[in-house]
């Protein structure tokens, strides 16, 4: 019965959220317009900085947090830009990919130990969508510039 109830509660949540999205389709950035709504048409490499904060904040965040929330409601409920972004979030300075953040290991023991789970969560959710929102790729063998795990990690030392 808890599970429906979740079910439903994300359901009802994911629309409102893009009830919201569309009634809110354009931003103004400045002088600039752009598109707010999910879309592969973003070429976030072409944005200016404006215009990838505005876009972080109306579509990014609102559709990921969601996400990260429903799969462990204990660590991400109260996810904020720090989560992914780091303490530079706080004063503008950080950089991605983020050294604060989980690191991603250099060995295949380094793997072996890595919560399946977490990497299941990450490999087919959080890349899939981050690679749509920012109008890429998912990063595969055969994509080498797509969007993957490097582009928010980084490497264990």
């Amino acid at each position: 019965m808890k599970i429906k109830v979740i079910t439903v509660v994300l359901v009802f949540i994911g629309f409102t959220g893009l009830f919201w999205i569309s009634t809110s389709a354009h931003s103004h950035t400045g002088s600039k317009t752009i598109s707010v709504a999910p879309d592969t048409s973003i070429h976030w490499d072409k944005m200016d900085r404006s215009e990838r904060m505005a876009y972080m904040k109306q579509v990014v965040f609102p559709t990921m947090k969601p996400l990260f929330a429903a799969f462990d409601p204990k660590k991400f409920g109260n996810m904020k830009c720090i989560t992914c972004h780091g303490n530079g979030a706080l004063d503008d300075s950080y950089k991605m990919p983020n050294p604060q953040i989980w690191k991603l290991p250099r060995t295949k023991e380094g793997w072996a130990k890595a919560d399946t789970n977490y990497m299941n969560f990450m490999r087919t959710t959080v890349k899939v969508k981050m690679a749509d929102l920012l109008g890429l790729h998912p990063y595969d063998k055969d994509h080498k510039d797509g969007f993957g795990c490097g582009n928010c990690h980084t490497d264990e030392q």
